[in-house]
């Protein structure tokens, strides 16, 4: 608190001040610049209208887009209470850029800042990442192999001869397990190491079925590990509960509302492969498109398969169970939507072969596709009042550090990504319904246009405002806002639990730095505003925006409903 010395200073400063702020401000959006102490202005700054008239309810919302360097804001100032504000700034063009933030309006400086600033300056939040989880270290260890083998697949569909060789190929199957039987013992290769330069052929049991899927379980140890033998075996308990989950939720979710997973060995069934081999080296579970290649290409095992990891010294116990019926959901997505895009209606699409850019769903948006229906498998078991919760930690990773360097259309197989990500599509599922999902997923077209064309806007909208829920969800946990008036399209319906975030936090009148973010494409700059009940200036507060000329940027502020 400021002692009463510091308090007299600033009210007699702050009365100067408005004298002077009243003789050179209009309101809401119009009158010239103030030219007063502590004041920065950019003389040739585009003052954004409205924005005082616009902003003086709770839960109302200003919209701005502008492609100037400079942006003006005015914030309306209610003497004698907390006013708090959730602002984003999304970088909509395709380029980087430097977004700044810079007050204009009267700024403390000098022994009285310093006096004041224990109270009044609030740096931007910085959490520590918690540490990761093998789980979450086997995704990563993933991506470069998955990046592979995409283009493994295409390659391979080009020997081929493209579609027609497929069909061809297709007509001819070159597998039929619809007579395999529990008991029976098959030879599949496994992927062995994290390049997906060798394989290892791996005798496996058929320990289960269900209506829908086999259950096979390597019967050798790899390395030390076994999945029937010690500390680490698979028991019959465990494989009744991934039987269970898969039947009760997994399958249901997936096959009704993303699709189904091409058909090539004639069971209708998909084959669930637990083996010791993925934790051996680094994977927690694996799609791997050569086995759905009717190509027959060498290491294909002609089987619609999904691999799982085994449970080890990472993953054991209740802990596996979950790391593997999630991985199964998130392994599932790839399945159908990989059959979407290169079997529609269960054929080979015509121009397959050709390239991975002209068919293959783009990374990030397969991804965000797999994260998101993890998050909805784990709706599904809360809503059926098993004990799960819908936050993870690769929300955290994302939104703990630097949620601003995050560009929605980019990808790095990085857990950020993932969080993002799969965190957007769930988003997209609450706001716009599964039908939309489903429908992005069996679509044909790939990445920005399969979303807009799906969502019929753009994908600057889309991620503005899911940007704005995603601090507004951050905000309630901190209890800065109550979200029950807020717009639904700039909320979560569901308790996310976005405890921590790393967001810019300004005081108004008393944080003079600018503060600089360099954002990617399709990144957002996360800023609250908090203008406290001792502010005692003008009737408003004013701001710049500092981005590229000619770059477009989009602007949100909410005034924050008191919590």
């Amino acid at each position: 608190m400021l002692n009463k010395s510091v308090k007299q200073i600033l009210v007699a400063l702050i009365a100067v001040f408005s004298i002077l702020l009243t003789m050179g401000c209009g309101g809401g959006g119009g009158g010239g610049n103030p030219v007063a102490p502590g004041t920065d202005y950019a003389p040739t700054s585009v003052l954004a209208p409205n924005t005082v008239s616009t902003l003086t309810t709770p839960a109302s919302v200003y919209e701005y887009d502008s492609k100037s360097a400079n942006v003006s804001l005015k914030l309306p100032v209610e003497k004698g209470t907390d006013v708090n504000y959730a602002l984003i700034v999304l970088n909509s063009s395709t380029s980087s850029q430097a977004i700044k933030f810079r007050p204009e309006s009267y700024v403390l400086s000098g022994s009285l800042l310093a006096q004041a600033e224990a109270e009044a300056l609030r740096a931007s939040q910085r959490v520590v990442e918690p540490a990761m989880s093998a789980l979450d270290q086997a995704r990563i260890n993933q991506a470069p192999f998955e990046a592979k083998m995409r283009q493994d697949f295409v390659d391979s569909m080009r020997r081929a001869g493209g579609a027609d060789g497929m069909r061809k190929s297709s007509a001819l199957r070159a597998s039929d397990h619809a007579t395999e039987a529990v008991g029976t013992e098959v030879f599949l290769n496994i992927v062995a190491n994290s390049w997906g330069s060798s394989y290892v052929s791996r005798r496996c049991k058929l320990v289960r079925m269900t209506t829908n899927c086999k259950i096979f379980v390597d019967q050798d140890a790899y390395d030390g590990l076994s999945a029937v033998d010690g500390l680490y075996r698979i028991t019959d308990e465990d494989i009744e509960h991934i039987a269970t989950e898969f039947e009760s939720y997994i399958y249901p979710l997936m096959h009704q509302q993303y699709g189904n997973v091409y058909n090539i060995d004639n069971d209708k069934m998909l084959s669930i492969v637990f083996s010791p081999v993925y934790p051996k080296i680094g994977f927690a579970g694996l799609f791997n498109t050569l086995h759905l290649n009717p190509a027959n290409p060498e290491n294909s095992n002609q089987r619609d398969m999904i691999g799982i990891w085994s449970p080890s010294q990472q993953s054991t116990g209740e802990k596996w169970r979950m790391d593997a019926r999630e991985t199964v959901a998130h392994e599932m997505q790839h399945a159908i939507n990989f059959s979407a895009k290169v079997y529609p209606n269960g054929q080979p699409r015509d121009g397959v072969g050709t390239g991975a850019d002209n068919y293959l769903e783009t990374v990030w948006l397969d991804e965000s596709l797999s994260v998101g229906s993890e998050a909805r498998y784990r709706l599904r078991r809360i809503e059926a009042g098993e004990n799960d919760k819908l936050h993870e930690a690769r929300f955290d990773s994302w939104l703990n550090s630097s949620p601003e360097t995050y560009g929605m259309t980019s990808w790095a197989g990085v857990l950020g990504h993932y969080g993002q990500k799969g965190l957007f599509n769930y988003y997209l599922f609450e706001k716009y319904g599964a039908q939309k999902i489903k429908d992005m997923n069996q679509n044909t077209v790939i990445g920005l246009e399969n979303i807009e064309e799906v969502y019929d806007k753009s994908i600057a909208e889309l991620t503005r405002d899911f940007s704005l829920a995603v601090l507004n969800e951050n905000l309630k946990h901190d209890g800065l806002t109550n979200v029950s008036t807020i717009t639904n399209n700039y909320k979560f319906s569901e308790d996310i639990a976005l405890s921590t975030m790393a967001k810019q936090s300004v005081t108004l009148g008393y944080t003079p730095a600018p503060f600089s973010k360099l954002i990617p494409p399709m990144g957002t700059a996360y800023y609250l505003l908090k203008q406290p009940a001792s502010f005692g200036g003008g009737d408003e507060f004013q701001f710049r925006i500092e981005s590229t000329q000619e770059q477009s940027v989009e602007i949100l502020i909410m005034r924050l409903p008191n919590p």
